[in-house]
This record gives structure tokens, sequence and C-alpha cells, in this order.
């Protein structure tokens, strides 16, 4: 029976975000922690002749979240931005995955249609020695997806 090696893990540190927000490409280098996810709409389906019921697909939406070294203003500027001309950023995320040492390759997911769903406007704690900022989005698709190697 096969086991997988320790090695074979994937290193969450070993990766990049990159951002391109109104058309400006940057590497999202604040961001210390991505998290995104589907969740698929559904919607249950009684079946006679069956004790269970089945599932249909309805659809699917995408969230998120961004936790961020509290030290650019990017996104700041552009909600301002959004409040004071009604305008939405345009937001795409590609974040990658790149642990050589696993062997597994590489990982790459860009989201496109991103928007924000809140963001602090200012903030300041004496007790925090560095800020941080929880940033939640959602995405509307998913542009492009390259996963990892099969074991």
């Amino acid at each position: 029976m096969p086991f997988i090696n320790g090695e074979q893990t994937i290193n969450g540190k070993l990766g990049e975000i990159w951002m391109n927000l109104d058309g400006e490409i940057r590497l999202a280098m604040e961001v210390k922690k991505i998290d995104a996810k589907i969740t698929i709409s559904q919607k249950e389906v009684p079946v006679i002749g069956d004790m269970a019921p089945g599932n249909k697909y309805l659809g699917w939406k995408g969230s998120g979240t961004m936790t961020c070294y509290y030290m650019t203003s990017y996104f700041r500027k552009a909600m301002i931005n959004y409040i004071k001309t009604g305008i939405a950023p345009s937001l795409t995320l590609t974040i990658t995955v790149d642990d050589e040492g696993s062997g597994r390759g590489t990982e790459r997911t860009t989201l496109g249609k991103v928007t924000i769903d809140s963001i602090d406007i200012a903030k300041l704690d004496a007790e925090d020695a560095v800020l941080e900022e929880s940033i939640p989005f959602k995405f509307s698709e998913v542009l492009n997806y390259e996963g990892f190697d099969d074991l």
C-alpha cells in the first residue's frame, strides 16, 4: 500500500499573488494569507423509488478572504474612488503555489470579476506591533486553473 512522503506535501509559504487592479499589475507582497472557495448551489430532487433524494447543480458562487499587512493603500484608494465616482474597480487575482521540493509541480489559479466586500478605511492599535487587515471578497470567474501534478 503506497503512502505519501512528507516531502510531497506543499509548503504554503512558497508562492505569490499577482493582482491587476484597474490595469495596474503588481505583486501583492502585502498579502499574508489568502483562501478562495467555490460554493455550489444545489436543489434537492426527491425521486420516486429512491429513499435518498438526488441533487441538481444550479450554479456556483466564489468567495474568499485575504489577510494583509496594513501597509499599502491600493484597495482603500480603489474603494474611495468607487464611493466618489460610482465606478467599480476592476480586479483580477492570480495565486501561484510553487513548492519545487514537493515534486508536485505548480498550481496557478486566476480569479476574475473580483469584488471587495469590505475594507478598513483607517486603523491603529497600540498593542499590535504589526497591523493587519482582513479583506473579504467575492469572484464570479475562474479565468485559469492549472493544477498540481497527480501522485
